[in-house]
């Protein structure tokens, strides 16, 4: 506040004078009761708050009546966050007021109080508050101060004021309670937290009832699917897994976790026998194995089309067969799985392997069956490379060859370093396998590929003295047979790399063969190729005309709308299947009017009965006729459609126009569903041979079923 110059105030005035000459001397005079008054009132002020500073300042003033200087003293105390301005800010240029002067006391030390500075005996020494928490400080004190509730397991305090579910990411308001965040669980989460925690271990001791069967599930999942043994959940590795991940899950013993899987096969059988009860027509594939302990073993495996018009399949049983495996055990054990099954009378058709035993078991149970196509394939490229002498003798010696490779370090070692030399990838070479023609392919075709390598890795080593490199004359007859040779190993990956290969492709794939095979007759000059493209057309020829003739095979190709009639090689084949088919749909139009016709009251016996015979017999006759000239129009609707192409699916035809073509509909689900080979029977030997391993080996085969089961039908 600036006062006036008036009289009244001229000592006022010299003070002032003095202040901005930096003369007004280091104490003020003052009277003995206001020092005595200041230090009071200091001492009480340090007594309510620690964080006083250590200047106190006196201002006087003079009142607006003209009082004297000494007659009002004001003092003013400055503490942390307090200026004693009316603003309430921390500019310090608000005390700048030129026209106020403010006066340093010096106060004796006060006892007990703050210890004076020792440097500066004359200022009070006093220990400063520390600052305010920051937000960061409490939120971690919110969190740490927060209830033990088991929601804070599944929420993350975002805020003071809200959380964050981890299982959603949902933003919630939260205000000390987790009522909402409770609410939230149930309502998206299917989460009841009035128990302790799935996720993890809890205070309470006990460990929740849906957590631990869950967790048991899923052990018995992995012991299904990897092949595991049950003696794996008391291994010390797992349980001491188990135990850091969840202290507080009990891991079952072995005998637990086998009860586990009979109570999943059962659960999985029951649900399986429901769904080959909705299926109309099923075919089978049936082989036979033995494991590694001399159990032998009849495996059969079911296909039908699902509701949704898909090929699935089911595999029915791994039956223990201790008996000899004669076509009267096979038939009583597979008339027994039928029946176990309920679908006696639903199969059209089994696909074997061309076993004697097994074909005769299939004609005794009155169903048809079909040669398996891969096995046909790979006995006709067999037949034919045996019969070509030259090529034999070759694939005698390249076996020799990569048997010395495949166990002799210092030649495999050798090999990879001409490779390296010579800018070639470091490739093996490929060993035949006995039982499959196109290991011999594989075999040839490597060995042509790395013929450079190999022929100077094997000069360069000592220890094959007894073993010569192909000439140039061989290589290039290799590679003739190779050409000859490669339509049937692509028609052999096409047949095993597919998960399901329909039977409708047998006959298309014959007659492309016989075609490719044509050819190469024609165009290939004398020499160990042409001599084996002879050997292969004159077996495709003999073993492989007949597939046309086999009615669930032509009736499949005709129902095929990729393929219909163009896929036969005889005209006269093709026309003979469209009459089958037409026959069948006519008897199935027959049926379906008799369903839906009621029953006439048949006429009381009189004498007089054979004067209506003649009339009864051309109703009859009328109605197959109709019948038949129904069958006849929609096969030649259908016949009359474009062909699809060949990379879609005929079963996504068929459920798209089965209103169109209802009659063909049916057909298609009991004539489409047959495979072209017991490639997925021997899948589940495949399969076996890894469960009834060496860690593995006393497992008894009604367990070894029941895990088969479980592992194809999951």
């Amino acid at each position: 506040m600036v006062r006036p110059k008036t009289a009244e105030n001229e000592e006022d005035q010299r003070r002032q004078e003095l202040v901005g000459k930096q003369e007004i001397p280091e104490t003020f005079p003052i009277k003995e009761e206001l020092e005595e008054q200041s230090v009071k009132q200091e001492e009480e002020q340090m007594q309510v708050s620690v964080s006083e500073s250590s200047a106190v300042c006196m201002k006087t003033e003079e009142s607006s009546q003209g009082e004297d200087i000494s007659s009002e003293t004001l003092v003013h105390t400055q503490t942390e966050g307090d200026t004693g301005h009316s603003s309430g800010t921390d500019n310090d240029d608000d005390w700048g007021d030129p026209m106020s002067y403010s006066v340093c006391v010096q106060i004796p030390p006060l006892s007990p109080g703050p210890s004076l500075n020792q440097e500066n005996p004359g200022t009070l020494q006093i220990k400063e508050e520390p600052e305010e928490p920051s937000v960061k400080q409490e939120e971690e004190q919110l969190q740490l101060g927060k209830k033990r509730s088991m929601v804070w397991e599944h929420f993350d305090l975002t805020k003071p004021n809200k959380v964050r579910c981890m299982l959603c990411t949902q933003v919630l308001s939260y205000t000390n309670n987790t009522s909402s965040m409770l609410r939230h669980l149930r309502a998206r989460h299917n989460t009841d937290q009035s128990q302790p925690s799935t996720t993890g271990p809890s205070n309470s001791g006990h460990y929740p009832d849906m957590s631990k069967k869950m967790l048991d599930e899923a052990i018995v999942d992995m012991i299904i699917k990897d092949g595991q043994p049950f003696s794996m959940v008391e291994g010390e590795g797992f349980t001491n897994l188990l135990k850091i991940l969840d202290p507080l899950y009990k891991v079952p013993c072995h005998k637990t976790v086998k009860t586990m899987v009979e109570e999943r096969y059962q659960q999985k059988k029951k649900k399986a026998e429901g769904e080959l009860k909705k299926a109309s027509a099923v075919s089978l594939t049936a082989d036979m194995w033995t494991s590694r302990n001399m159990d032998a073993y009849l495996g059969v495996t079911c296909h039908y089309l699902s509701d949704n018009f898909e090929l699935s399949t089911i595999l029915l049983g791994v039956q223990y067969f201790p008996v000899t495996h004669t076509a009267a055990h096979i038939t009583e054990a597979g008339s027994t799985m039928m029946a176990e099954w309920g679908i006696a009378d639903k199969v059209c058709a089994m696909v074997t392997d061309g076993a004697r035993n097994i074909v005769e078991s299939v004609n005794c149970l009155s169903i048809q069956n079909i040669h398996c196509f891969a096995h046909l394939l790979n006995h006709v490229v067999k037949k034919s490379i045996s019969q070509t002498s030259e090529l034999d003798t070759m694939r005698s010696k390249a076996r020799k060859i990569v048997g010395h490779f495949k166990s002799s370090c210092t030649a495999k070692k050798k090999l990879a370093i001409t490779q390296s030399n010579m800018g070639m990838p470091q490739v093996k070479l490929v060993q035949e396998v006995e039982t499959r023609w196109n290991s011999t392919f594989a075999m040839f075709q490597r060995m042509y590929e790395q013929r450079e390598p190999l022929g100077a890795a094997l000069a360069s080593l000592t220890s094959t003295s007894n073993l010569t490199s192909f000439s140039a004359e061989d290589y290039d007859a290799i590679n003739q047979c190779l050409k000859v040779l490669r339509p049937f190993n692509q028609a052999t990956a096409e047949l095993c790399g597919e998960a399901r290969v329909l039977g409708s492709k047998v006959i298309p794939i014959t007659k492309m063969l016989t075609h490719a095979i044509t050819v190469e007759c024609n165009q290939m000059d004398d020499g160990v190729g042409a001599i084996l493209a002879t050997h292969l057309k004159n077996n495709v020829k003999e073993k492989m005309s007949g597939l046309e003739k086999v009615t669930s095979l032509s009736l499949a190709t005709i129902l095929d709308p990729r393929f219909k009639e163009v896929a036969f090689c005889s005209p006269s084949n093709a026309q003979a299947a469209v009459e089958r088919l037409s026959r069948e749909c006519a008897s199935l139009i027959e049926l379906r009017t008799q369903g839906e016709v009621q029953p006439q009251p048949s006429p009381a016996p009189s004498d007089d009965n054979n004067l209506w015979a003649l009339l009864d017999s051309h109703v009859v006759a009328q109605q197959t006729s109709r019948a038949s000239h129904s069958a006849t129009e929609e096969i030649q609707r259908y016949l009359k459609e474009q062909h699809i192409p060949r990379c879609e699916d005929p079963l996504k035809y068929w459920e798209s126009h089965k209103i169109q073509y209802p009659n063909l509909w049916r057909l298609a689900q009991k004539y489409l569903c047959i495979p072209a080979s017991s490639v997925p029977c021997e899948r589940i030997f495949s399969k076996a041979g890894e469960l009834v391993s060496r860690r593995r080996c006393r497992l008894k085969p009604s367990t070894v079923e029941k895990l088969l089961f479980l592992n194809k039908n999951m």
